[in-house]
């Protein structure tokens, strides 16, 4: 009696099925969050009182004033909110000029004009090392990794996602990728719960379980930036570093760089 065959295993057989999608849990209403109006008129406060407030206390005050503003139209009333809003503003400038006090202080710790430049020439130095990273990082795991486009001939997205590619190839000639018809191979397109075209779902070699990485037109920067953060994410990288670039661990674009709360 003859076997029957079994199903292959490999970068483009895979005996995976989609799982189940679940329905998301019934969320409750959330009542307004906003202040009842106050009965009567906030008292009018110094800027010095408002300046040494409470943060809480001075966004509860200043919601009560512009209230009362508001209900009353009263010029007097109207003139007393934007005397409070302008120390909000004074606030939070006077804040941020501290903040940027204390980093410039202490620059090579910091590091924000290193990896935060605010000069064009910096700028374009700090993305040109970026994509020279993600570049070099995808490179290294060419022969791990491979992706499957599924597209449709009708799909005018696909055709947009379809230059966008052929970009990818040319840029990334070593890795694997699979052009699927969903209309040619309906079974691939179920096997891994494809529903809308474009999609692009990432492969690991000796990995049974796939991801769709995109629905929906990929320009090639995102592309890049997406595997380089999915891949990073697969081979242990913590998810408070999921926008952190190694180049970056220890600067001020990584949020562990300070230790793990």
């Amino acid at each position: 009696m003859a076997q029957e065959p079994t199903k292959e295993k490999g970068w483009w057989n895979y005996n995976w099925e989609a799982p189940m999608k679940e329905e998301p849990a019934f969320m409750p209403s959330r009542k307004n969050p906003s202040q009842s109006l106050p009965s009567s008129a906030p008292k009018k406060l110094t800027v010095k009182q408002l300046w040494s407030m409470h943060p809480d206390q001075f966004q509860d005050h200043l919601i009560q004033v512009q209230k009362w503003a508001v209900k009353t139209l009263a010029p007097e009333d109207v003139a007393h909110y934007r005397k409070v809003q302008d120390v909000a503003r004074r606030k939070a400038a006077a804040y941020a000029a501290v903040s940027t006090y204390v980093a410039e202080r202490d620059p090579a710790s910091q590091r924000f004009d290193l990896d935060m430049p605010v000069n064009a020439p910096g700028r374009y130095a700090v993305e040109s090392a970026r994509k020279r990273e993600l570049l070099e990082f995808l490179q290294s795991r060419a022969h791990h990794y491979g992706l499957v486009y599924f597209r449709s001939e009708a799909c005018s997205a696909c055709r947009a996602q379809d230059g966008i590619m052929n970009y990818f190839r040319r840029e990334l000639p070593t890795w694997n990728l699979e052009n699927v018809d969903v209309n040619q191979r309906p079974d691939l397109a179920g096997l891994f719960g494809v529903q809308s075209t474009p999609t692009l779902a990432l492969l690991e070699k000796d990995n049974q379980e796939p991801e769709i990485l995109a629905v929906g037109v990929l320009a090639l920067d995102q592309l890049s930036s997406r595997l380089y953060r999915r891949i990073r994410a697969r081979e242990g990288a913590a998810p408070e570093q999921y926008f952190t670039q190694d180049s970056q661990r220890g600067g001020a674009l990584d949020p562990l760089a300070g230790g793990t709360p």
